[in-house]
């Protein structure tokens, strides 16, 4: 066994930093009720399709393998649990065979500090996956580059596998190209790039099929039907930019600070290298939201892998060692929350999310006295309210949106249940038209309060009617 001692001298500190964050991550993930999106993406598992028309599929699968044995709110996340774990050991690895090993172990502990990032690990959203086959590609992308043309293959799986999980993936392989381009056309004179190449094309293939299936859904969602997160121009980039304070906390500017001296040393083929795994997305983001705005601070997130690893490379001292300091306090702190319910929260996370136990017990009880088949109705726009509420009831009753799906989307249309009996859910802050708009005779069956650490934090209204308006021959 003697022969193990180094192996393990050299990686028992990223073993322990990757636990201590698992356990941390493990913590929220038994004590934090489930995001909106998390619920949404459940529902997704269970209508498997080709494709979906806000994300691509492989969030959805994810969630299916996990809960197979159950649908316990850990095994729905447990798929990001161990791909947090993955993640922290790739971008080790990555960091360890460029710079050597403290670069790896800082690399991987900045997976652990930035929220952002250690989220990933944590919430099954489609982030999951991406920074998973992101920091795959990035590894063996430089394997291929510098140690031998079979790695294009694994690089090809994990490019495809990321695009499968979210579009901001081809910011990837946009980099590869312009780092091939560029630095090394050695590389388009062999056989096995354009193999790892096809292999991605290959794994991506059903989302345009899906999208030639469903007339292109996913495009004319992101194009005129997703509602607008930001302004667009100069006012859009300073939102995105400030909201990346919330995402990585005082991290975000020590990462960004890192493309400084990262330019400075292009020369040096490494640091071009990390460079090109990085700018395109950053590029991207800026360009959708100088143009159209409809983008989340969080689309920045694959950039911010590269940039850990540029830190471990060059790793600027006392600053970087405060703020990764600070961003720890932080992130312990957000652990205890959930266990200690006296402690102020730091961010409304628990609070948005919470409620949806007491509504799913309202929705049995209005049920038992109304006339079957039961059908839940919420307003469109709060179309993650609707996974909320049918993840709680485990899909006891139908749930549609008013006053009509998305074409493309997982929700059935309203028209298929025209007589059935409908109980109408909204919260309070929701601006939507009345009950009469949609349904027959709709009757008010009062509220309930949601009240967190003492404070009520919103109130569920509840209707029920006998029909939609227009059916039944009135």
């Amino acid at each position: 066994m003697t022969h193990l001692r180094p192996f393990w001298t050299k990686s028992r500190s990223v073993l322990i930093v990757a636990g201590v964050g698992l356990l941390a991550r493990l913590v929220w993930a038994v004590t934090v009720p489930l995001l909106d999106g998390e619920t949404y993406y459940w529902v997704w598992s269970k209508h498997l399709a080709l494709s979906y028309l806000d994300h691509p599929p492989f969030v959805a699968y994810m969630i299916r393998l996990t809960t197979l044995a159950g649908d316990h709110q850990v095994l729905l996340r447990l798929g990001p649990l161990i791909g947090g774990v993955v993640t922290t050991l790739a971008l080790c690895t990555l960091g360890r065979e460029m710079f050597g090993a403290r670069a790896g172990l800082i690399a991987a502990a900045t997976y652990q500090v930035v929220p952002l990032l250690a989220g990933a690990g944590l919430f099954a959203t489609p982030e999951a996956p991406l920074f998973l086959w992101w920091s795959l590609a990035l590894l063996w992308v430089r394997r291929a580059l510098w140690e031998g043309d079979r790695w294009w293959v694994p690089a090809g799986v994990a490019m495809g596998l990321g695009m499968l999980s979210k579009m901001t993936m081809i910011a990837l392989p946009i980099g590869v190209l312009g780092f091939v381009l560029t630095r090394r056309r050695d590389v388009l004179r062999r056989a096995w790039c354009y193999l790892g190449a096809a292999v991605a094309v290959v794994l991506f293939l059903p989302v345009p099929i899906w999208n030639v299936m469903n007339g292109w859904a996913n495009f004319r969602y992101a194009l005129h039907e997703r509602s607008q997160q930001v302004a667009t121009g100069l006012a859009g980039l300073w939102t995105i930019t400030f909201e990346q304070l919330a995402f990585t906390g005082v991290m975000f500017l020590v990462l960004l600070w890192m493309l400084g001296p990262a330019v400075r040393r292009r020369r040096d083929e490494r640091f071009a290298f990390l460079l090109w795994m990085t700018v395109p997305t950053l590029l991207l983001v800026a360009t959708v939201v100088f143009f159209r705005g409809g983008a989340h601070g969080y689309w920045i997130g694959p950039a911010y892998l590269g940039l850990a690893v540029v830190m471990g490379a060059l790793w600027p001292g006392r600053v970087a060692a405060t703020a990764m300091s600070l961003n720890a306090a932080l992130m312990a702190y957000a652990t205890l929350t959930p266990l200690i319910p006296s402690l102020p929260a730091p961010a409304p996370v628990v609070e948005s999310v919470a409620g949806w136990t007491e509504v799913a017990q309202r929705v049995d009880e209005l049920a038992r006295d109304l006339r079957p088949p039961v059908v839940l109705a919420i307003p469109l726009a709060h179309f993650e309210g609707a996974a909320q509420v049918t993840y709680y009831t485990r899909r006891r009753y139908p749930v549609t949106l008013m006053p009509e799906p998305l074409k493309g989307s997982v929700w059935p249309a309203p028209a298929q249940f025209a007589d059935a009996t409908f109980i109408w859910i909204i919260a309070s802050g929701w601006t939507i038209p009345p009950p009469e708009t949609y349904f027959r005779t709709p009757t008010n069956r009062g509220s309930v309060p949601i009240v967190v650490r003492g404070r009520e934090i919103r109130r569920f209204h509840f209707w029920t009617a006998p029909g939609l308006r227009g059916s039944g021959g009135n």
